[in-house]
């Protein structure tokens, strides 16, 4: 099991809310914690996401 770690914008976190769709899409995902940082105009989501990585021996049957 892998993690990723990312911070979204609230104001203005489009392109980063779009990279983590494109990670998102592109592992198999465990688990998504996220948790809203309010700061007024700096407000943000943390985000934690647990995957399986492709080349893991979990997901090639290498164990």
């Amino acid at each position: 099991m892998r993690l990723h770690f990312t911070v979204i914008p609230v104001y203005g976190g489009e392109t980063v809310a779009a990279a983590l769709d494109r990670f998102l899409v592109s592992h198999r995902i465990l688990d998504v914690q996220r948790h809203l940082i309010g700061d007024g105009p700096a407000s943000a989501w943390a985000v934690s996401v647990s995957y399986v990585d492709s080349a893991t021996p979990e997901t090639s049957g290498l164990q």
